[in-house]
């Protein structure tokens, strides 16, 4: 049997024929059909979510007061305006009260709305989804052109720091247990050959984004799983204003809850930083360390451009033949060439670029055999820790107009982006978002 009532039934058949008669006749309107037919949909969809809401049954009555255990009164209904991607809905719910402790308890409210913002869970969503991808004035602009809602800029940022507070809250929580349940840096990997997957790489860098009045350094971490480039099945990323202890904490907690210790083959990246192999001989010892092949592509470039000028034709051809000898493992002939070509130079700047460069080669040279990576099948980066927070980070926070973030705010927006690259945010928003609203 259907909830709403047979009056109200023909009240909705009246108003889909009124919008089927107003229809144009010709297909050379067809621009104005469709628009019409959406909006005649969209108000028939409030019209029968109204009706709904006026007939659906309350929720059952708590049990007893969660303060002080006593037995609840009923105070009546209390209405309530909710905004919803269909429109503005008038709810009647239910309100308890406890003569002890004159607590107010409304059984209905959390399912009503979202937190304490006035909206719907299904539009709530629909923020978040949209406040991950681009900035509060284009999300306002968005839903009133094509969905008639019309929010505030604050009231769209408040409801998607809501969101993305609840995933920082269950992030932390869970790194918490991580480290109760884990003395030492990491749990025993599993036995190789064991593993439920193939292959595991962990990814690490850090950016930069001006927040708080001045540019400050946020670190993102991903682990993804499955094959190897291309073929990853899993993906876990986030980013955090944190420091490096903290950081490495969080990044083994989401790696091993991800996976990681089931894998058969692990590999770490990095851009060739020091805090990062230390973090990765500290957290990840059973993982082949390797360095980033766009960062070190990128280092060779910068140095012929300042040895040789930009766009110079021997700059082009110098650069091209060390990434040949680093592509083959040749590393030590890439710093013969560049030790020679100092020598032969006098300029101060020049020179000191060349020196950096020897270094970055000396320090990171355990981590440039790609051609046992390349046989393993192990991915060498191909931009991986760059693209992470560039699509992560750098898209959503470092964009025009995009300046002077609140470090929670951004971290909060930057949780719930995280969490629709990865694909888990549908399961997050059910089982946590919506529940800790």
């Amino acid at each position: 049997m259907s909830v709403i009532s047979p009056a109200r039934r023909e009240q909705l058949h009246q108003s889909l024929d009124q919008m089927l008669d107003t229809l144009p006749d010709s297909l050379a309107d067809c621009e104005k059909a469709e628009q019409h037919i959406r909006q005649g949909m969209q108000k028939l969809a409030n019209q029968t979510l109204r009706h709904w809401a006026e007939e659906a049954k309350p929720s059952e009555k708590p049990s007893s007061c969660s303060q002080c255990q006593r037995k609840l009164r009923h105070r009546g209904r209390v209405r309530r305006q909710v905004q919803t991607t269909l429109g503005v809905v008038h709810y009647r719910h239910p309100r308890w009260r406890c003569e002890g402790c004159q607590q107010d308890y409304y059984p209905d409210g959390q399912w009503l709305c979202f937190g304490s913002h006035g909206v719907s869970g299904p539009l709530a969503r629909l923020i978040c989804r949209l406040m991950a991808w681009m900035p509060g004035e284009q999300v306002q602009q968005f839903l009133r052109e094509d969905y008639g809602v019309r929010l505030s800029k604050e009231r769209i940022q408040a409801i998607s720091a809501t969101a993305g507070e609840g995933l920082l809250k269950e992030w932390d929580r869970r790194s918490e247990e991580f480290q109760q349940r884990h003395s030492g840096p990491c749990p025993q990997p599993l036995p190789r050959g064991q593993g439920r997957w193939p292959q595991a790489a962990v990814y690490a860098d850090g950016t930069m984004i001006h927040a708080e009045g001045q540019w400050r350094e946020i670190r993102v971490g991903q682990v993804c799983l499955g094959r190897g480039e291309g073929g990853w099945e899993r993906r876990r990323s986030f980013a955090r204003f944190q420091d490096v202890d903290t950081f490495g904490r969080q990044l083994v907690q989401v790696a091993y809850q991800a996976g990681y210790g089931e894998a058969e083959q692990k590999v770490f990246l990095g851009d060739g930083a020091r805090w990062l192999w230390e973090l990765a001989e500290l957290h990840f010892p059973d993982a082949i360390q390797v360095l980033d092949w766009y960062h070190l592509s990128q280092k060779v470039h910068e140095t012929a451009r300042e040895v040789y000028g930009e766009g110079s034709p021997e700059g082009g051809r110098w650069s091209q033949a060390r990434l040949e000898e680093l592509y083959r493992g040749q590393w030590r002939r890439t710093l013969r060439a560049v030790q020679q070509q100092r020598k032969r130079l006098r300029g101060k700047s020049k020179r000191e670029a060349l020196r950096r460069l020897a270094v970055y080669l000396r320090h990171n040279s355990k981590r440039m055999d790609y051609p046992r990576y390349r046989a393993l099948g192990l991915p060498v980066g191909s931009g991986a820790v760059e693209g992470t927070c560039k699509h992560l980070v750098g898209v959503r926070c470092k964009g025009s107009g995009m300046r002077n973030w609140k470090r929670r705010r951004a971290e909060a927006i930057l949780s719930l982006r995280a969490a629709i690259l990865d694909g888990t945010f549908e399961h997050l928003w059910t089982t946590c978002i919506r529940q800790a609203a």
